[in-house]
């Protein structure tokens, strides 16, 4: 009788380490209940404002941005000047239209467009609003031709040369920076 109690006991034993205790607890392994990882917001790296000098049509910055969770992201341009900005795919932003500093097309008409650029992988989001300036440039038009790939030369009181440029194919020219007289 007592090698059945024995045989039982161990029995009851094995039977009871094989099935894992029974804590019951939730566990993150296999099929628990657990809540999935949270999602953290993409950080857009910093632009700050910026500026160009009129008739600048190439790229005026490239945006980045990093979302720890490796989510796809996606960019936007907002705010009441968006519609004078392209953005490519690679992210690079731009003028649609070169800018004329006589001509303003901001909505404040003041040179000053303002831009809400905002980063998303869906789900959280990170933006920034900057200023782009437009600043004024030296420019005209060589009117005896017109003349395309003619040299126009800038000289100083002293009569040294400032800047020497090329004109486009119409003959206009634009010196995008600030001449030292």
């Amino acid at each position: 009788m007592m090698s059945s109690r024995l045989v039982y006991s161990a029995l009851v034993c094995l039977l009871l380490s094989a099935c894992g205790g029974g804590g019951g607890g939730s566990s993150s392994v296999g099929g628990g209940t657990g809540s999935p990882p949270a999602n953290s917001a993409p950080v857009l790296a910093a632009v700050g404002d910026q500026q160009v000098f009129e008739g600048t049509d190439s790229v005026i910055t490239t945006l980045s941005a990093s979302d720890s969770n490796g989510d796809a992201l996606t960019f936007e341009l907002a705010g009441s000047d968006a519609d004078s900005f392209t953005l490519s795919a690679s992210q690079q932003l731009s003028f649609v239209t070169a800018p004329d500093f006589e001509s303003p097309a901001d909505a404040s008409q003041i040179n000053i467009y303002e831009l809400i650029i905002r980063v998303s992988d869906g789900v959280a989001s990170d933006q920034e609003t900057i200023a782009i300036t437009v600043l004024d440039a030296l420019e005209g038009r060589v009117v005896d031709g017109p003349i395309s790939g003619g040299n126009v030369i800038v000289t100083g009181a002293s009569g040294s040369v400032s800047e020497t440029v090329a004109t486009d194919e119409q003959g206009f020219w634009l010196i995008p920076e600030t001449i030292v007289y």
